[in-house]
């Protein structure tokens, strides 16, 4: 085989390249391949953001309302802790990892990886030792309650591995790997999370070791983080000289923790004021709701998993029709999610905060509304990720600017007065606005339409539900908090009539063809399997 050059020009045979690097298997934008990596990372997502729901409902239960408060705002500041110490290295990571493996520059993936990983834990240590000092004043200041000091020291230090474990599994989506991220972030930590809980509600240990059962689960899932970046790597990869490019790697990264840190006073603005401006119980409430609609990250996160790495490959080489069809493709398939799951927010949201336990059900319209934000995140979501991985991170930056403003000023305004419905709707809002903002934008910059008819037409289809539903409810006993056997005539006609309009009315004919193409191949590949 012929010689081909490493990063410093000097020859090396192909044999010495990783399959990895030899082989562009995961590069494909056929519609069939996309949705077949995108259905194996949405089921993953979709089992792990089941998990961690039932996880907050055994949380909620065991702590009670107030406490689970306390437990909230203590995972509030990890969190914010946690994008702190990871600098904007996930997005800049995916970036560089996927580029230099297209380039076949295999010092300088192994560069990327090396340099992304130190951040984090450096960073994040810091960040344990100061919360755990401080976490006495911060426990008296907010709530006047020093309860809340073991729940903040033991949630501490989760921060350097929840930051690792990011990296790490962004890592192996650069590699095109997609499920591995999700095993990392989605399932280890959950799974881990649910052993140790049922240890505690059995055994009726005490409440603060919830919050040191959730720092464990993500030390495992930081262990299987690196197994994982190992295997898709491969051993040839880590006998490299790495090449690190630290100030490409990191000057990619700062403005994208500037959109991370603004997108975070979005999502933790209203648990922070609601603690300020209200009570405990206030927050246990949104915090619950922002449970619930877990699902809609886990859609946005498998998708964009599935595609991150080809963003900027299709960019970068000017193939601009195969990037415009997959952006089309992505956000129809995002969006149809997207809409089918805000309607069953909607139409079960009491049923829903029941499970978090009796005292939840005041939030049911706190839920709803949140969702609807969610929903249009999830919606427009390929759009903000588009903007960042194809280099266009300032404007992505300008967009969190303005969520953010528009977060801390309609939150002050409404959560006076209406609490955990005032904080969701603010959180509506800030959505609502970013997403504008990214079509707006997509379209100038780089003429490619998020907006469409088929876009539109869904929404529509998903209004006709709605209504047909309500009618329904006014006719027939099965409205929502009716019981058991209600909820579930309730969703078995939910469901036929969103699927029947949505096939016959919200998908063309090439689009039938995609999923009839990808259900006859799943049904072949188990009959072989056979």
């Amino acid at each position: 085989m012929t010689a081909q050059a490493d990063d410093k020009g000097d020859p090396q045979p192909a044999s010495a390249l990783a399959p990895s690097f030899a082989h562009k298997e995961h590069q494909s934008t056929r519609a069939g391949d996309v949705l077949r990596r995108a259905r194996i990372t949405l089921l993953g997502s979709g089992i792990g953001g089941v998990l961690a729901i039932v996880n907050e409902v055994i949380c909620a239960r065991y702590l009670g309302l107030n406490t689970y408060g306390l437990y909230a705002f203590a995972l509030v500041l990890a969190r914010i802790a946690e994008v702190i110490a990871a600098i904007g290295l996930p997005v800049a990571t995916l970036h560089f990892v996927s580029v230099y493996r297209d380039q076949n520059q295999p010092r300088r993936v192994l560069g990327t990886i090396l340099a992304s990983l130190l951040p984090p834990f450096l960073i994040g240590g810091c960040f344990t030792a100061l919360l755990w000092f401080f976490a006495p004043a911060l426990a008296v200041s907010i709530f006047d309650n020093t309860k809340a000091v073991p729940y903040i020291r033991a949630l501490a230090v989760a921060i350097p591995f929840m930051g690792l474990s990011e990296v790490l599994g962004v890592i192996t989506r650069g590699f095109g790997h997609a499920i591995y991220y999700v095993v990392i972030r989605s399932l280890v930590p959950p799974l881990v999370f649910l052993g140790m809980l049922l240890m505690i509600t059995v055994y009726q240990y005490d409440a603060r070791w919830i919050p040191a059962a959730f720092s464990l689960a993500m030390m495992v899932a930081c262990g299987v983080g690196v197994a994982a970046v190992i295997k898709v790597g491969g051993h040839h990869l880590f006998r490299q000289r790495p090449q690190p490019s630290y100030r490409e790697l990191y000057g990619y990264s700062f403005p994208v923790l500037l959109n991370s840190l603004m997108y975070l006073v979005v999502a933790c603005t209203p648990i922070l004021l609601l603690g300020v401006m209200h009570s405990d119980k206030e927050i246990g409430i949104y915090r619950a709701s922002m449970q619930i609609v877990i699902p809609f990250d886990m859609v946005l996160i498998a998708f964009n998993a599935a595609v991150g790495h080809l963003y900027p490959v299709l960019e970068r080489n000017n193939r601009r029709e195969e990037l415009v069809k997959l952006v089309e493709r992505i956000t129809l398939w995002m969006s149809s999610l997207a809409f089918a799951m805000v309607l069953a927010v909607a139409v079960n949201r009491h049923d829903l905060m029941r499970l978090m336990g009796p005292e939840f059900v005041a939030g049911a319209n706190t839920l709803a509304l949140l969702a609807l934000g969610h929903a249009l995140l999830c919606c427009i979501g390929s759009a903000g990720y588009l903007l960042v991985m194809s280099g266009r991170q300032q404007y992505e930056t300008t967009n969190a600017v303005y969520a953010a403003a528009a977060a801390i000023v309609l939150n002050v305004m409404l959560i006076p007065s209406y609490g955990s419905i005032g904080a969701a709707g603010a959180t509506a809002l800030a959505c609502l606005l970013v997403s504008v903002l990214r079509v707006y934008q997509v379209k100038r910059l780089m003429d490619i339409r998020i907006v469409r008819p088929s876009l539109v037409r869904i929404g529509v289809l998903t209004l006709a539900t709605g209504l047909a539903m309500l009618l329904a409810s006014n006719y027939l006993p099965i409205g929502d908090g009716s019981g058991i056997v209600a909820l579930v005539l309730r969703n078995a006609l939910l469901a036929v009539l969103f699927a029947s309009l949505y096939w016959f009315f919200g998908l063309d004919q090439r689009n039938r063809a995609v999923v009839l193409q990808a259900v006859h191949n799943y049904h072949r590949r188990g009959a072989n399997s056979g």
